[in-house]
C-alpha cells in the first residue's frame, strides 16, 4: 500500500512538501490539473538525491535534504536494475476504490459521512474569525517567545553533546541499510477526510435527498445480481452496516448507481446542478471502468486521464466545501502506470489482502516472538494440503477420489463446448420448450452470429450435414451455471424480448 511504498521506496509521507513519488509537485499544487506542466521525477536524479542523503553526516542536513527533495536513502538503490520511479505501482484498490471512490461516496455525497468530518467542514464553513490588532500583537509576541525557547534548547543540547564526546570525522560514512526516522514522518492516511489545508474556501455541504437515498436502497434490495457478487448493504449510509469493502464500493459505482442516478438526475425536468452531478458521476464511472479493466492500451490510458481531469474539474465546482486528497493527485499518474505496466487490475492488492486475511485467521496464542514461525508453518501446511489434493485426483483409491471431489469440485473449462443433443434428445427437448416468436427468433439468431456461432435459420433449407440449426423453440432457464462453476439467476423480464 502507499505507506509501505513510501518507506520501502525511500520517499517521504503525504504531509511532506514534495509528497509525490512520481513528480516534483508540492502540496500547494494538490488541486492543480495542468499535468502537462508537471516535472516528472527522473530515476537517475532520485538515485543521486538518495546518495547525497546517505553521505550527509548530520541529522539536520539529512532533514533539510529530505525536505527539499522528498527523497531518502533505501537499500533498494543498491540494485542496479531498480527504477525508483517506475517500479513503484500505485495499487488501484487502495488508491482508487478505497480512496477516490470512497471519498466521492462519503465526503462529497454524504453517504456514511463521518460525523467528525461533517462537524469540521461545517465549522470551517460557519466560522468567520475577526482578528484585532491586539490579537495579532499577542500572537507575534508568543511566536517570538517560542523561537527564543527553541534556540536556547538547541544551543544547550549541542553543547551537551559536544562535551560528552568528540566526533571523529570519516571520509566515507558507513552505509545505511536501515530506514531512519530522521525526518519525522506522520503516519498520515491519504484518505484522511479530516485534513483541511489552509486558505480554503468553504460553502454549504452537499447531501443526497431522502428520495435519492431511498431509490438507492430500493435498487440495492431489488436488483438481480449473480450469486457470486456480494450485495452491498441495503442500509447504505447508516452506521449499522459497518465499513464498506473495496469490492462493494466497486459494485456500487459500476452496477448500482448507473441504474439510479440517470433516472434521478437525467430527466427533462432536472435542474442544471442535477445534470452537472450526473455528468460528474459519468466521468468518474468512465475512468473507473478503464482502470479496473483487465485489458488496456495507450489510447485507453489517455482516455482515463481525459475522464479523470473532467471529473476533478467538476467536483472542484460542485463540492467546493471539500478539498482534494493526496490520492486524487496520485491517481493523475495512472496513465503512465497503465502504459508501462499494462492493466493495473492484475497487479492489485486483492491477492495480498486475501493472504493477509488467511494469516489473520491463524491462531497464534498471542505469542509474539513465535508469530513468524507459526505463520510460516501454517503456510507450509496449506501448500502441502494443496499438493495432496492434486495427488488424490490421480489415485486409484475411490475414497481419496471422493475426498478430492468434495475438497476440489471440478471446474468447467471456458474453452469446452457442451455436447450436442442427438435427434431423440432434441425432439424431447423441443416438445417441452416454448415456441419463439418471429421477432425473438431473429434477434437470437443475429446475436449468435455476432458472437461467432454460425447458426442457421431452420427455414433455410436444405441444411448441410453437421450444420448448426437454431430450433424454433427455447426453454426459459431460471438459473444457469457459469464457466467458473457459479450459479447465476435470470431476470424474468429481461427474457421478454
Amino acid at each position: 500500500d502507499l505507506p509501505a511504498i513510501r518507506k520501502l521506496g525511500g520517499f517521504l509521507s503525504y504531509s511532506a512538501l514534495k509528497f509525490c513519488s512520481y513528480c516534483n509537485c508540492t502540496y500547494d499544487q494538490i488541486e492543480a490539473l495542468d499535468y502537462w506542466t508537471w516535472i516528472i521525477r527522473d530515476s537517475i536524479q532520485v538515485r543521486q538525491q538518495a546518495e547525497q542523503y546517505r553521505t550527509t553526516l548530520t541529522k539536520a542536513g539529512r532533514e533539510e535534504l529530505a525536505t527539499q527533495t522528498g527523497v531518502r536513502w533505501t537499500s533498494l538503490h543498491r540494485l542496479p536494475y531498480y527504477d525508483p520511479v517506475r517500479h513503484l505501482i500505485l495499487g488501484f484498490m487502495h488508491n482508487w476504490l478505497e480512496g477516490v471512490l470512497a471519498h466521492q461516496l462519503r465526503t462529497l455525497w454524504g453517504l456514511g459521512r463521518d460525523e467528525k468530518v461533517g462537524e469540521n467542514l461545517a465549522k470551517i464553513e460557519t466560522e468567520d474569525e475577526q482578528y484585532t490588532e491586539t490579537d495579532i500583537s499577542e500572537s507575534a509576541d508568543e511566536l517570538a517567545e517560542l523561537r527564543a525557547e527553541s534556540q536556547e534548547y538547541n544551543s544547550s543540547r549541542s553543547s551537551t553533546l559536544s562535551s560528552e564526546s568528540t566526533p571523529t570525522p570519516h571520509n566515507t560514512p558507513p552505509p545505511m541499510d536501515t530506514q531512519e526516522n530522521d525526518n519525522t514522518e506522520d503516519e498520515d492516511d491519504p484518505n484522511d477526510f479530516n485534513y483541511n489545508p489552509e486558505n480554503e474556501a468553504q460553502s454549504s455541504l452537499f447531501f443526497l435527498t431522502d428520495d435519492e437515498i431511498k431509490a438507492i436502497h430500493e435498487c440495492i434490495q431489488n436488483v438481480q445480481l449473480p450469486t457470486w457478487v456480494d450485495r452491498p448493504p441495503i442500509n447504505l449510509g447508516e452506521k449499522q452496516h459497518g465499513k464498506l469493502k473495496a469490492h462493494e464500493i466497486l459494485i456500487l459505482f459500476t452496477v448500482i448507481f448507473p441504474l439510479v442516478f440517470p433516472v434521478l438526475w437525467g430527466k427533462n425536468t432536472s435542474t442544471d446542478k442535477e445534470q452537472k452531478l450526473l455528468d460528474s458521476y459519468y466521468q468518474l464511472t468512465a475512468a473507473t471502468n478503464i482502470i479496473c479493466s483487465f485489458q488496456t492500451s495507450n489510447s485507453e490510458a489517455e482516455k482515463f486521464t481525459e475522464f479523470y481531469v473532467k471529473y476533478r474539474k467538476s467536483i472542484q465546482i460542485l463540492f467546493d466545501f471539500a478539498h482534494s486528497l493526496p490520492n486524487h493527485h496520485f491517481a493523475m499518474h495512472n496513465e503512465a502506470l497503465l502504459k508501462y505496466w499494462g492493466p493495473l487490475a492484475g497487479l492489485s492488492e486483492f491477492p495480498g489482502e486475501r493472504m493477509n486475511g488467511m494469516f489473520q485467521k491463524v491462531k497464534t496464542n498471542r505469542r509474539i516472538y513465535d508469530m513468524g514461525y507459526t505463520m510460516l508453518k501454517k503456510l507450509l501446511h496449506f501448500i502441502q494440503f494443496t499438493i495432496s489434493t492434486k495427488e488424490y485426483q490421480s489415485t486409484d483409491s475411490e475414497h481419496l477420489k471422493g475426498l478430492y471431489n468434495i475438497l476440489q469440485p471440478p471446474a468447467t473449462s471456458k474453452s469446452s463446448t457442451q455436447l450436442l443433443l442427438n435427434d431423440q434428445e432434441c425432439e424431447a427437448f423441443l416438445a417441452k420448450a416454448t415456441p419463439l416468436s418471429p421477432q425473438e427468433y431473429v434477434v437470437l439468431l443475429q446475436y449468435l452470429n455476432q458472437i461467432g456461432r454460425p447458426y442457421r435459420a431452420y427455414t433455410n433449407m436444405p441444411h448441410p450435414e453437421y450444420s448448426l440449426v437454431l430450433p424454433p423453440a427455447a426453454k426459459t432457464l431460471k438459473e444457469f451455471t457459469t464457466f467458473s462453476s457459479r450459479i447465476a439467476s435470470i431476470i424474468a423480464n429481461v427474457l421478454e424480448l
